[in-house]
């Protein structure tokens, strides 16, 4: 995903309660491919809910989007482009959560955008045309686990690990 994205792994996790988790599960299993996607699917959920709530996984709100003010509606959530491009991809032991949107890093981590070349960015905004020499654009993060979303994938790799394997 050449947008934004991060990946669940096996070896890697960051969330330290669920290493050993994992770790077990992998030792029994062998390939997680499964529960990996089923983890996936619902970090996707987690993370169209945050478009919604217009709530970072780290549980700051998001500033507000000139748009938004201006004209109404909801940040990030105009045209549901963002929303609706989030994916998972499992592998054998970890899971990519994020987006193909080549724009899309830019509104989970923020930054400056300034014209090709030193011209001007041209764009619409509140019926009519600017020009400005740059945008900066604040994190505005969809992607990410939250205590609830660590919850839910503890509760997933629990129901593995009582499943029998043969």
């Amino acid at each position: 995903m050449t947008g934004a994205s991060f990946c669940l792994n096996v070896e890697t996790v960051s969330i330290r309660r669920l290493g050993p988790a994992f770790s077990e599960l992998m030792m029994r299993m062998g390939n997680l491919s499964q529960p990996m996607d089923e983890i996936g699917a619902a970090l996707v959920d987690s993370t169209h809910h945050r478009f919604s709530s217009g709530i970072g996984p780290d549980g700051r709100p998001w500033d507000i989007s000139h748009r938004a003010a201006t004209e109404g509606g909801q940040t990030m959530v105009d045209s549901r482009r963002y929303e609706n491009s989030i994916t998972h991809v499992p592998t054998h032991n970890s899971v990519e959560v994020g987006s193909n949107l080549i724009y899309f890093g830019i509104h989970q981590f923020g930054g400056t955008i300034k014209a090709k070349d030193g011209g001007k960015l041209t764009f619409k905004l509140g019926g009519g045309w600017i020009s400005v020499d740059e945008v900066v654009m604040p994190a505005r993060p969809s992607l990410g686990v939250d205590d609830h979303d660590a919850d839910g994938i503890e509760a997933t790799i629990d129901d593995w690990l009582a499943r029998p394997f043969h």
